[in-house]
């Protein structure tokens, strides 16, 4: 603990303040000429760490941290994939879960009475529009890899939306809470999937996905669409139906779900049958079955291609899984510190095959990856407080008081560009979710009795309600939509019908 603490002061920098690199090493810096290697900041890496320093009493240090995120914003809202310590662009990817994350971070800060007057109100529209716009899609996953829909980037913007919304109250509250509802209802819709071979071969009823094309808003099917595996040299071609990843964890970290949710319990028995490993060290897990950021199978280094090895980092994860189940997370804190270097450092992963006494390779023990991971470091500290609290000291508390680990239920279909739906149950108000301010033009069956619905400001978007509770199962509502800035119609007509229970 006491070592960890050190690794996360010694990975700050002196001369940007709150800014963290996620490493001080390169992994496989020995076969690597790259210019970055881990000296670099990312937001998700470094909001991780920040949870941590707040949960060892270093308020002052998370402050930093937020005044160095709120500085290095990007106009639009997002923060960018890495960065230099000065702010400069290293990678040019876009993460939903990295804007999500600095919003956490202000929450927390909030909680604990320790925000001190920093100024977050423009920080908090600008990266909370930016998720409107975007979400729930990410151009990336928190592996940097695929786009699509993810669970944890689903966890992390969905308590970004609800944390950010109680900060600044008022209508941004009410269009933020709005979209985290609809996204936490529908959660499963888009990121479970049942009756694979997969499930029939684990005896469960489905499993959360490792990540699903963006597709997958609009219709089901696009689960069993490909997901291209990056890191292989050969890429494996699964569909996303038959990609399983440890991501959807964050879902019950968060209180989005409980732990003994079926569909958590079912999740977590494919997970651990796929991606666990047990090591001389203790039981460790891969990111998602097909991996190939890791070392060769003859232990050469990652170049490119390689096969995913297993991270300390889940162990932590997991181990909070194990918290919120009952159970006892010490076997896991134990595990992590066995998987140190002689030093007493964290790796990204450890070797999980056959030794290799020629490469210096054990299993259990250190890869020739990034070590150490200040996230890893920033998870063990965090799971040993949670383990004397008896929950995970990073839950977000407005999220968790909201939700108590239930999908909410809603009586409303959501509408917007980005999630065009083409069915909604009978019974249920149809809401638009637009940019900008608007009129719906709206008839039913054919155009029948046109009408006009203006939208009202709700701050962080615009927001029209149709009164479409009564209305039979069947009927087949056509829209569009005059954009009252520019005085232009949308060109373009859509339709949504409503279904009944069986249909």
């Amino acid at each position: 603990y006491t070592r960890s603490a050190t690794v996360l002061k010694v990975h700050e920098d002196r001369t940007f303040p709150g800014a963290l690199v996620a490493s001080l090493s390169v992994p496989w810096g020995e076969a690597s000429d790259s210019r970055g290697g881990y000296h670099l900041v990312w937001s998700r890496d470094l909001v991780e760490s920040a949870g941590a320093l707040l949960a060892m009493g270093a308020a002052a240090e998370a402050r930093q941290v937020l005044t160095y995120l709120i500085s290095t914003q990007q106009t639009d809202g997002h923060w960018l994939q890495n960065q230099w310590l000065g702010g400069k662009p290293f990678w040019q990817g876009v993460q939903l879960d990295e804007t999500g994350f600095p919003i956490l971070l202000a929450a927390a800060l909030q909680a604990e009475q320790a925000l001190e007057g920093i100024a977050v109100g423009d920080m908090l529209r600008r990266a909370l529009g930016f998720i409107l716009r975007e979400g729930p899609v990410t151009g990336q996953d928190r592996w940097e890899e695929d786009g699509g829909v993810n669970p944890f980037t689903l966890a992390v913007a969905i308590a970004a939306l609800v944390e950010g919304g109680e900060l600044l109250g008022g209508k941004a509250r009410d269009c933020a809470l709005l979209l985290a509802d609809y996204w936490n209802a529908r959660l499963e819709d888009w990121t479970f999937v049942s009756g694979t071979d997969l499930a029939r071969k684990y005896g469960v009823a489905g499993y959360y996905l490792r990540i699903a094309p963006q597709d997958v808003l609009i219709h089901a099917g696009a689960k069993e669409e490909w997901m291209m595996i990056k890191n292989r040299a050969n890429d494996p071609h699964l569909p996303a139906a038959e990609q399983v990843a440890t991501d959807f964890l964050q879902l019950c970290r968060y209180g989005l779900r409980r732990a003994d949710d079926p569909h958590m319990q079912d999740s977590v028995k494919v997970m651990d049958a796929l991606l666990k490993t047990d090591t001389p060290s203790g039981p460790v897990w891969h990111r998602y079955n097909g991996d190939g950021y890791g070392e060769h199978p003859d232990g050469s280094p990652f170049d490119g291609s390689g096969r995913g090895r297993a991270w300390p980092l889940l162990v932590g994860e997991r181990g909070h899984f194990a918290l919120l189940g009952g159970d006892d997370a010490l076997p896991y804190m134990e595990a992590m510190t066995k998987m140190t270097g002689h030093g007493g450092l964290l790796p990204e992963q450890v070797w999980d095959s056959a030794a290799i006494p020629n490469r210096d390779l054990f299993p259990g023990r250190p890869s020739g990856s990034a070590m150490p991971l200040v996230w890893t470091h920033g998870e063990f500290v965090k799971l040993c407080h949670s383990w004397q609290r008896g929950y995970p000291v990073d839950r977000p508390q407005a999220t968790w008081k909201r939700y108590q680990g239930k999908a909410p239920q809603i009586a409303y279909t959501l509408w917007r560009f980005r999630q065009r739906s083409r069915q909604m149950p009978a019974g249920n108000e149809l809401r638009f979710l637009l940019p900008a301010p608007f009129t719906v033009h709206w008839g039913v069956d054919g155009w029948q009795d046109p009408m006009d619905t203006p939208s009202e400001d709700w701050d962080l978007g615009h927001v029209a309600i149709l009164p479409t509770q009564k209305m039979a199962p069947g009927t087949t509502l056509q829209f569009t939509f005059y954009w009252r800035d520019t005085g232009q119609w949308q060109g373009e007509d859509f339709s949504i019908t409503l279904q009944g229970e069986n249909s």
